[in-house]
């Protein structure tokens, strides 16, 4: 038969041959709804119920109430698409369905039918990357599926931010700046602002339609090279000079020194020592090690020792007394040194107007309390001596005692001195 559809029922009341109230629902049925495909019913058609006793026999009956109709159509996916397509490979879109037929209900899937990842629920799914996604469609009459494939454009790549720290002698250049950059920045991208020391500076990679440009910063120090500088108070000494302190200009003045052999110095310091050292000329070199960004320091001076070669004394020009003079304990050139005994006091004094060199004793060096050696009459005189020229012939001293040794009668002080003849004989001159 044409156009029909079987459903099986069972009837609530067996065994009663008189009729039944089909109000009361003891005597009710209810048949769940069924589907019925391929069943097509034209509007203002009329069709035909039929009912068939199962067991054959003629004495049942059937009442039928509260029947209804309702047509069941397909979910169909009317369209499938993305908000934005293509997009950046590091953005997202999201993805938007329509879909007909009857009570269907829409989910997004990576894989067909249902299967893969979901990525949504509803009309609109999730933020989604580019990528192959499916619209699910299920209804009360079936399924459909559609595809959507969201193309993605490489995103451009300028790394990460990076910091830099360079030396104020070192030119600043991209190269410098880009080794800076973390991750794998794309080539060719820009750097602004102009290159120019410390600062920030951008780099630019410019992105292909619909990617934005891409950017990273490098943040850059710098520091300060070294600026010392270094000199003596004089180019050239002699070998009668005493020990030199060095000036150092600039920054910093933690280096060490250093200088060929045959020149007395102190490396920690800088001060030489002429006195010790071989005539000579020296190239004396200030170094500063490595530091942070800045390589190894060196500056250089040039100083020259020469032999003394002493000079006579014109007696029109005495000795300066306005400085204070050099001690030592053995003969050296330009120097007082210990004769016989080293007196208490010998040094500059401002008596008498100044610039004059005061000479004392102390009853503390006497002969009973000096130390071991020193303890016989010969000590009791005690004084410095200063070496002249060869071939002076003449000395002179203005010699200021007090007025209280005039009545003495004892020797006080004087000056005394020792010559030499042709021969080179020792020839002891003293005035008292």
């Amino acid at each position: 038969m044409d156009n029909c559809f079987r459903i099986g029922f069972s009837t609530p009341v067996i065994g009663t041959a008189a009729a039944v109230d089909g109000n009361n629902n003891a005597n009710r049925s209810v048949k769940s709804p069924v589907t019925i495909t391929g069943l097509s019913i034209a509007n203002g058609a009329t069709f035909t119920l039929r009912w068939v006793d199962a067991s054959g026999s003629s004495s049942s009956g059937m009442g039928i109430d509260d029947f209804s109709i309702t047509a069941c159509a397909a979910p169909s996916i009317t369209s499938a698409t993305a908000g934005a397509n293509p997009i950046c490979a590091n953005a997202t879109t999201t993805l938007t369905a329509t879909v007909t037929g009857t009570n269907p209900s829409v989910t997004w899937w990576t894989g067909p039918n249902g299967t893969g990842t979901q990525v949504g629920t509803g009309l609109v799914s999730d933020p989604v990357g580019p990528g192959t996604y499916h619209a699910y469609a299920t209804g009360d009459c079936g399924t459909d599926d559609e595809i959507v494939i969201v193309t993605g454009q490489a995103a451009p790549n300028a790394g990460t931010n990076g910091t830099l720290t360079i030396c104020s002698s070192t030119t600043l250049t991209t190269t410098l700046l880009a080794a800076q950059l973390g991750g794998t920045p794309d080539p060719g991208g820009n750097w602004t602002p102009a290159l120019a020391g410390a600062g920030v500076y951008t780099y630019t990679v410019t992105g292909t339609s619909p990617c934005p440009n891409a950017s990273a910063t490098v943040t850059v120090s710098v520091q300060a090279t070294p600026t010392a500088t270094i000199a003596y108070s004089a180019a050239t000494y002699t070998t009668a000079d005493a020990a030199q302190s060095v000036n150092i200009t600039g920054t910093p003045n933690t280096g060490t020194f250093s200088a060929p052999a045959g020149l007395s110095i102190n490396t920690a310091t800088g001060q030489i020592t002429p006195s010790t050292s071989t005539p000579a000329t020296y190239l004396v070199t200030y170094t500063v090690a490595a530091s942070g960004a800045c390589p190894v320091y060196t500056t250089t001076t040039s100083v020259t020792i020469n032999l003394y070669v002493a000079t006579p004394l014109d007696c029109a020009t005495p000795l300066n007394f306005s400085s204070p003079v050099v001690l030592s304990p053995t003969q050296a050139p330009n120097v007082w040194y210990t004769d016989r005994y080293a007196p208490n006091g010998f040094a500059i004094s401002n008596d008498l107007g100044g610039s004059t060199l005061k000479h004392s004793i102390n009853a503390a060096d006497g002969e009973g309390l000096r130390p071991g050696g020193f303890n016989t009459a010969f000590y009791n005189t005690q004084g410095r001596k200063y070496d002249l020229e060869a071939n002076s012939a003449t000395l002179k001293i203005k010699l200021y005692v007090p007025a209280s040794w005039a009545t003495s009668n004892k020797r006080m002080a004087g000056l005394w001195g020792t010559a030499f003849d042709k021969c080179k004989r020792n020839i002891s001159l003293s005035h008292y």
